[in-house]
């Protein structure tokens, strides 16, 4: 299914680099020109009959034999820290409509959105890591944090045990948190007692927890970084997020 998947997105990287309306929805979100290549980022498709269908019978369930249900979709891949494809995320076009496929190396690897092999060169000299939900918080971040540092997306509100293990093993310029300015953000960075008065911990516990240095980013002026960054620019999320 991997070389299927990349036999795909060489295709999308093409269709998308010609398609300029849905490049310039990309920027506008947030991601830039640099990200998007760096990511490898793409346009789903339309395979007819030049290559076989995908090999994983799941996949060819929910989204058709050569993915027709995904054609025109923003696909975004994620890398693991060695650059090898653990799965693709699938965004529709203008609209809210999310998905994903995940390999089976996905399972103990750490998956982020913008783990791209710059991201991982400047882990390694040091730089911070600011963490946000989404993929396109990802790339407001990307646009807003110092040029050493590192942001990167999680996926959803949470740190993963494999994530929390990559940055006790790489990250040595610290962990910036800045999940959305909601429950599940807030308590995807702290601690909470679910209904049956277990305490949770959150990703500030969770790194602490292994020796990595942490801490939560408060910003006001929108749900999330994407959001202030759509609304403000970069400049105004530099300020939301207080880095001067």
């Amino acid at each position: 299914m991997k070389g299927w998947l990349m036999y795909v997105l060489g295709l999308g990287r093409e269709l998308l680099a010609e398609d300029e309306a849905m490049q310039g929805w990309v920027l506008g979100r947030g991601i830039s020109e640099r990200l998007m290549d760096e990511m490898v980022l793409g346009k789903w498709p339309r395979i007819k009959g030049e290559y076989d269908p995908a090999p994983n019978e799941e996949f060819r369930e929910r989204y058709g034999t050569h993915g027709q249900a995904l054609v025109g979709s923003l696909v975004i891949p994620l890398w693991s820290p060695r650059g090898s494809l653990l799965g693709v995320h699938v965004r529709g076009y203008r609209e809210k409509k999310l998905t994903r496929h995940m390999l089976p190396e996905s399972k103990w690897n750490p998956v982020f959105f913008g783990l791209t092999r710059s991201a991982m060169e400047r882990i390694w000299a040091g730089g911070a890591v600011w963490l946000g939900e989404g993929d396109f918080d990802m790339g407001a971040l990307d646009q807003a944090t110092p040029k050493t540092d590192v942001a990167l997306g999680c996926l959803t509100a949470k740190l993963s045990y494999p994530q929390v293990a990559f940055c006790r093993r790489f990250v040595r310029g610290g962990v910036n948190m800045a999940f959305d300015n909601d429950e599940a953000g807030h308590r995807g960075m702290h601690d909470w007692t679910d209904d049956a008065g277990k305490r949770v911990w959150g990703g500030l516990s969770k790194l602490a927890h292994v020796g990595v240095e942490c801490r939560a980013v408060s910003y006001r002026g929108g749900k999330d970084p994407g959001e202030i960054w759509e609304n403000t620019g970069t400049e105004g999320l530099k300020r939301a997020l207080r880095i001067m």
